[in-house]
């Protein structure tokens, strides 16, 4: 599978010891670097149409376009 954001290719090593656990296997979306440097968004610092990341909550210049 490929990242999401940088479309590199993700490679999961699986241990025995989780094979034998029965745990649900869960395929990750992000690479390890693009998960540790995602930023998350303030629900107050957003155009509240495209969510694009701005300094104030009204909507954002290209939305008014």
């Amino acid at each position: 599978m490929k990242c999401l954001l940088c479309q590199q290719r993700i490679t999961e090593e699986l241990s025995l010891a989780w094979l034998f656990s029965w745990q649900p296997y869960w395929q990750p979306h992000l690479c390890q670097y693009c998960r540790r440097n995602f930023v998350y968004l303030d629900k107050y610092q957003h155009c509240p149409r495209c969510f694009r990341y701005q300094k104030h909550t009204q909507i954002c210049q290209d939305c008014q376009y």
